[in-house]
């Protein structure tokens, strides 16, 4: 089994997540692991921007100069792309006549600019895997994508062997709610392809109201936020959720 580890956004607590990732490897028979990411970089000292209710060790926000020297030393991926945050900006107006807008209230209004952020990451590091492939001719082949953050603290305690190479696999943390939990995500190849171009297809998503229908017959609402909008990406595609199965916690 051959597997592509395919990481974005911002690499606070980067040995931590790093160590996690690793510890999950160890437990994994029989499979290959391939890793690709985009990572925000700063400049020396600035400090990354986060949600408003997190509660973040401050110094895990601070840039080093050597976190990208690290992390390439770490992973060694196959394909990487950096950007500096700093000189990246979204224009949120842009989005502020759509459905998705008018639903989104209180601190997630207040996070949209980091959930831009977040979704351009994920946009970035699908394109990389996807421009790998077909740089490949396809020669490659992965039976799962695994999507997950450079920080994150808990890994499943799942056996991909094992798993269903058809299904898709996520924490059931939001449960009974069916919004997707993003921090780590298992998935075969295609259907990541197809799902996480969330940015690039942001306007497809947020004032469609035949999607806002599906969302809302799951008793979901569609709002600018990470979860809520790959849920809604996913049922773009899917229509459904029936092809997703949950692994027990899971947090960072």
């Amino acid at each position: 089994m051959r597997v592509a580890v395919v990481l974005y956004g911002q690499p606070r607590d980067y040995v931590k997540g790093y160590n996690t990732i690793m510890s999950f490897i160890k437990t994994q028979e029989g499979c290959e692991f391939d890793f690709f990411y985009h990572v925000w970089k700063l400049n020396e000292n600035e400090e990354y921007k986060h949600s408003p209710w997190r509660n973040i060790d401050k110094n895990t926000l601070v840039y080093n100069e050597k976190t990208i020297t690290n992390l390439q030393e770490m992973y060694n991926p196959v394909s990487c792309e950096i950007e500096n945050q700093n000189q990246l900006t979204f224009d949120e107006s842009l989005y502020k006549n759509t459905i998705a807008f008018n639903n989104t209230t209180g601190k997630m209004l207040l996070n949209i600019n980091n959930t831009l952020f977040q979704l351009y990451s994920r946009n970035k590091a699908r394109n990389l895997l996807d421009s790998y492939l077909n740089k490949m001719n396809n020669s490659v082949h992965y039976d799962f994508v695994i999507t997950t953050r450079f920080d994150i603290s808990v890994m499943p305690k799942l056996k991909l062997l094992y798993l269903d190479t058809s299904k898709t696999y996520h924490s059931n943390l939001h449960c009974p709610r069916k919004i997707i939990h993003d921090h780590c995500i298992i998935m075969p190849k295609k259907i990541f392809i197809e799902w996480f171009d969330i940015y690039e297809r942001l306007h497809d998503i947020l004032n469609n109201e035949d999607l806002i229908s599906i969302v809302h017959s799951l008793n979901e609402k569609l709002v600018i936020n990470p979860e809520e909008l790959m849920f809604a990406k996913y049922l773009l595609h899917y229509k459904n959720v029936d092809n997703i199965q949950y692994f027990n916690g899971g947090y960072c």
